[in-house]
C-alpha cells in the first residue's frame, strides 16, 4: 500500500512538500500517537502547514443520549490529543531539538522560518455529510483554543473527503 494512502483515499504526495510524520525515524524513537501527514502549500510567499488527520468516520455528535457520551468524547480527545502531539513535534524538529533531525522534514518545509509558517490542524473525514461536519469542529475548536491562541495557529478545520480533494490535498477517493 502506498503511504499516501490513509483511511481510503490517497494525499496529495509531492515529496517537497508532503510528509509522513507518523511514521518518520524521529517518530519511532519517541513512540507517540501523531496525526497521519504535514502537508505544506505554497502560496506566493506564505507557506501553509496542514497537520492532518484522516478518518473514515466519526461517531455521532454527544445529544441527550449518555451511550453516545463515550464514544464522541473518546474521539474527540483522540483527534485533539493527536494534534497537539504533532503540532509540539512539528515545532522540537524544526528548532532542532535533541531527538529531531532536520533531514526527517521534506525541503520546504524544513527551509521555511518557523515564525513565518501559517499552521492548520486539518481533520479529514471521508465519509461525512457536508452539513454534519459543524458539530466536530466547532468541538474541536472550542478543545483546541488555548493551544491556538498560544501557538497563533489557525482555526482547526474538518473536512470532508470531497471537500479535501477540492483543496488539493487529497487526490482521490477509493473504495
Amino acid at each position: 500500500m502506498n503511504g499516501n494512502i490513509e483511511s481510503g483515499m490517497e494525499f496529495a504526495e509531492q515529496a517537497e512538500n508532503y510528509f509522513k510524520i507518523e511514521s518518520c525515524p524521529t517518530m519511532r524513537a519517541l513512540n507517540v500517537k501523531t496525526c497521519d501527514f504535514i502537508i505544506a502549500k505554497k502560496s506566493g510567499v506564505q507557506t501553509r502547514v496542514f497537520l492532518i488527520e484522516a478518518k473514515s468516520s466519526a461517531p455521532k455528535p454527544l445529544q441527550d443520549n449518555t451511550t453516545q457520551k463515550e464514544p464522541w468524547e473518546k474521539f474527540l480527545q483522540n483527534i485533539c490529543d493527536k494534534m497537539v502531539t504533532t503540532l509540539l513535534v512539528f515545532i522540537g524538529l524544526k528548532v532542532g531539538r535533541h531527538y529531531s533531525q532536520l533531514s526527517d522534514l521534506p525541503d520546504t518545509i524544513a527551509q521555511a522560518v518557523l515564525g513565518d509558517l501559517s499552521i492548520t490542524p486539518c481533520l479529514v473525514l471521508k465519509e461525512h455529510p457536508p452539513y454534519a461536519l459543524f458539530q466536530i469542529s466547532d468541538a474541536l475548536k472550542i478543545r483546541l483554543q488555548p493551544i491556538v491562541k498560544s501557538f497563533v495557529l489557525d482555526q482547526p478545520i474538518v473536512i470532508n473527503a470531497e471537500m479535501a480533494i477540492e483543496n488539493g490535498l487529497v487526490n482521490r477517493i477509493i473504495s
